[in-house]
């Protein structure tokens, strides 16, 4: 039936906005079958979606996206379609943690380099959020972040995104006398601040969303002397988070490549006259220009949705928004 009523999505000639939210409220105390019914649902949306043309669609949002498709796709697929037009996506992804890979499909394991071909098919965006249902490694699968370039982008949010705020290299630090070590370097070697300053030319808004810095390897006084030297265009900036009482949330490594928030502890004072220093420097460029508050909304949140709606009155039609779909 739902599969059915995606079909009748190429009535819908003038449609221009597009949001799902597939796993909307609390986990489930069967997770297995909660899993099995929507990685079900997501299959039968994406299938039909592959062979509905939507040439004005402009903006989509995919809330709670299981990590599972029903094929690797590259960079020719006609699928893709459906991201070339866009100017404004929203990604949520839920990423099963180690225990659920018995019962979670095998697409998983390729569904990494299959969401990296739906974010670069986007190259025209200009307003792009990205987010996880846990905070994962500085990494950050399954954003292959280093494989992203979006030349008009001016709006980025990014939610429960490790950041790595590590040192960087002293160039006046003396050579060692001993020869180095041949150790493995298993460290980041893109980061996500490594993304977001490669948009410097472009990047006007900028949110983070419940993010936090790896205490192993760094801190959030590196990340925002980084931003406030590299982010010369920024004029809005925005940084949340949910846990009480934490204003810069640091998280540790608890295995495979997941991370956990640490109880609140004492604010380190750089990184509170970092934060003021870079939020100065943004408010003071904001005020010395021609500021045109409607892009704020860029930053607003879309991953919750608007209440259930049917598909009906499809003549000019020109949003449609999908969610509960757990009924």
């Amino acid at each position: 039936m739902l599969r059915d009523a995606f079909r009748s999505l190429s009535r819908f000639s003038n449609l221009q906005t597009l949001q799902f939210d597939f796993l909307e409220g609390s986990w489930p105390e069967h997770k297995a079958d909660y899993f099995s019914h929507f990685v079900d649902i997501q299959l039968d949306i994406w299938r039909s979606l592959e062979n509905t043309p939507l040439p004005r669609l402009q903006t989509l949002s995919i809330g709670s996206m299981i990590t599972h498709f029903p094929r690797i796709l590259d960079e020719t697929d006609p699928f893709l379609a459906l991201f070339r037009t866009l100017d404004t996506l929203s990604i949520s992804v839920v990423t099963p943690s180690q225990p659920l890979n018995s019962f979670v499909p095998e697409g998983i394991l390729r569904f990494n380099d299959t969401l990296s071909c739906m974010l670069t098919a986007a190259r025209n965006i200009t307003s792009l959020e990205l987010g996880l249902w846990r905070l994962l490694s500085p990494t950050c699968e399954p954003f292959a972040f280093e494989a992203l370039v979006f030349p008009a982008l001016t709006a980025l949010s990014l939610h429960n995104i490790m950041l790595q705020g590590a040192p960087d290299p002293d160039p006046d630090a003396p050579p060692s006398p001993d020869p180095p070590l041949e150790i493995p370097d298993e460290g980041p070697k893109f980061t996500v601040e490594t993304f977001i300053l490669n948009h410097s030319a472009t990047l006007k808004h900028l949110a983070l969303y419940n993010c936090a810095v790896s205490a192993m390897h760094g801190s959030w006084h590196r990340v925002f002397k980084r931003f406030g030297a590299q982010l010369p265009e920024l004029i809005e900036f925005a940084s949340m988070t949910s846990v009480s009482g934490l204003s810069f949330p640091y998280a540790r490594d608890i295995g495979r490549g997941r991370y956990l928030v640490m109880p609140s502890i004492r604010q380190d004072p750089q990184d509170v006259a970092a934060l003021e220093h870079f939020q100065t420097a943004v408010m003071f460029r904001r005020n010395s220009m021609a500021f045109d508050p409607v892009p704020s909304a860029g930053l607003k949140s879309r991953f919750r949705c608007p209440p259930r709606s049917a598909i009906f009155n499809a003549k000019g039609r020109q949003a449609l928004h999908v969610s509960d779909l757990a009924n």
